[in-house]
This record gives C-alpha cells, structure tokens and sequence, in this order.
C-alpha cells in the first residue's frame, strides 16, 4: 500500500471517530425523546427533569414548569407537599395560587374556583388578589361554555362575592348567556333583565336590550300561538331599534321584526277563518284588515282580501247585524 493511500485512511478513520465522539455528546447533552422541556425567564429551554428542586423557591419555580408542560396533577402534588412542609415560608402564597390556576387549566372549573375563593379569603390585599379575582372570572367563563347549569351556578357565587366589583354586570351578564344556551329562554331574560335595571352604565346594555325581545321570541316559538310572549318581542325589538337603529344587533333585530309580522299574520288569518266558519262578520273584517295592513304583499293578505270580498258580497248582505257599522268595511288596500 502506497503512503499516499495509507494517509488517506488515517484521515478517514480520524474524521469517523470525530463524527462518533461529536454523537456520543450530543446523546448525553440531549433529553430524552419523551422528556418534556419548557422555557421559563430564569433558565430559557431546558429539561423540566434537570430544573434544581434544593430551595423551597426551586420546587416552586419546578411546578410552575411543569404546569406550563400541562403536568397540572403532578405540579398540584408537588405544591401541595410544599405547603405541607414548608408552611410558614413566604411563597406559600404563591404555591397556593399556583393550585388553583392549574385546577383551572387541568378543567376541574367547581375546584378551582373553590380554590381561589379560599385564597382569596386568606390573602386578601395582596399582591396577586386582582389577578385572582380575574382568573376566577374566567373560570366561570370557561365552565359556563362547558355546562351552562354549572356556569350558572359559579357566575353566582362570584356575584354574591364581596370582591366581584367590576365584575358584577359581567357576571350577571353571563347568567343570561347560559340559561339561553340552555333553552331557559324565561330564566335568561329575567337575567338580562336585571342588568338593564341595575348596571346602567354598563358596557352589555345594548347586548341585553337585544337578548331579553330574542329570549321571547325563541320562547313564544318553541309555545304555539303564544301571543303574549311575541307581542312582548316584538315590542322589545322595536325599543331596540329605537335606541340603537345602527347598533350590532340592528339587522338581526329587523330580520326578527319581519318574522313576527309573518308569525302574526298566520295568527290573525287562522283567527278570521275561525270567525268565518263561526259567522262573526265583524270579527273576520277586523282581523283581515289587520293582515292586510301588516303585510299587504303576503300570501295571508290575498287571503284576507278574498275573505272580505265574499263577507261583503255574502253575509253583510243576509247578515241583519246591526254590529257590524260602516267603519268595519272602510275601503282597504288593494292589489
């Protein structure tokens, strides 16, 4: 073998066993495939198996990491045990904070917000008591898209808190929400209701003003022929209309106003064939000229046209009713 040759496979063996030692490295540096890592300010990326846990501190900041890896039982284990050992220790505040937002982040909504309750009772003034009381808030938010009966029930007990402040209208705001989510169209405009009367000010008023016509309207279609409930909505869409003729809710609201005037004229020609089969003169002229009044384009006004004619040309002139007077036959409009 020529020296040339024999320099050429000292390089290659060189080169291979650089490549092994830069590999071999590499695998004792690197975390396993199933290890989780997180970032955090003091350490940036790192193995949460390699955070230090000697300090009280240390095991904080260790399950902080693993609440922010989604390890929300273990970090509530490991914070738990901390407090049990080191109860007199000043982050203890924080340790018990850190329980309820991983409950909340783990889904356990009742447990969390039980949790903050308790904190906040115990750490009232302190530093971290307005980020509580937001998160408990949001809590409520999030178990209320969940179950709306348990939203229901945590909205509640916020708003009874001596703390709820700000978040009052908010609160009862999100009652409505969750009784209309549940088809409890009467719970949730008695909910909507309350905010009108007693937050003024607040930012949901055009909201609620919108919702509490909606909530009867949905109710009066799920009872058939239930007057009263539309007559209610669609009085509560005009006064929305008034108020807000550009707000957020216009076009639903008028689409809603079209709807019922469809719905009422249904009502009023089912009511007229009823006065006709029962030969009430006066009753069927007063309802059909309701019909074409409301809707003069709709098929019930043809209807209602076709049904005076033939009262006219029929029963006004049998019928010796001294009821029925000139102003229940006043021209009305036609085609």
């Amino acid at each position: 073998m020529s020296q040339k040759r024999i320099r050429r496979a000292g390089t290659s063996q060189k080169r291979l066993l650089a490549a092994a030692i830069l590999l071999a490295a590499l695998s004792a540096i690197s975390p396993p495939a199933n290890a989780a890592t997180v970032w955090t300010w003091e350490t940036g990326e790192v193995n949460l198996d390699e955070l230090p846990r000697q300090t009280p501190e240390r095991r904080l900041r260790h399950a902080q990491a693993m609440i922010i890896a989604g390890q929300c039982t273990s970090a509530i284990r490991e914070l738990e045990l901390l407090i049990k050992e080191k109860p007199g220790e000043e982050i203890i505040e924080d340790a018990r904070f850190e329980i309820a937002h991983a409950l909340h982040l783990r889904g356990s909504y009742k447990a969390a917000f039980e949790a903050f309750t308790e904190f906040l009772d115990k750490y009232r003034g302190s530093r971290r008591e307005v980020e509580a009381i937001r998160e408990q808030f949001e809590i409520c938010r999030d178990a209320a898209r969940n179950s709306p009966g348990t939203g229901i029930d945590l909205y509640e007990m916020l708003l009874t808190a001596p703390y709820v402040g700000d978040y009052a209208d908010d609160c009862q705001k999100g009652i409505g929400d969750c009784y209309f989510d549940k088809k409890d169209f009467e719970g949730a405009w008695d909910a909507y209701t309350l905010v009108v009367e007693n937050y003024e000010r607040s930012i949901w008023i055009s909201y609620c003003l919108f919702r509490i016509p909606l909530s009867r309207y949905m109710a009066g279609t799920r009872l058939e022929n239930d007057k009263s409930l539309m007559l209610k909505a669609r009085a509560g869409f005009e006064e929305y209309l008034t108020r807000y003729p550009s707000g957020a809710y216009a076009d639903e609201a008028r689409q809603h106003m079209d709807e019922l005037k469809a719905w009422f004229a249904q009502h009023y020609i089912h009511t007229a064939r009823f006065y006709f089969k029962m030969g009430q003169a006066v009753g069927v002229a007063r309802v059909c000229k309701r019909v074409i009044s409301d809707l003069p384009d709709s098929p019930e006004a043809v209807e209602a046209r076709q049904m005076l004619d033939r009262l006219i040309s029929e029963r006004y002139i049998k019928a010796n009713d001294p009821r029925i007077a000139e102003d229940a036959f006043e021209p009305y409009p036609m085609p």
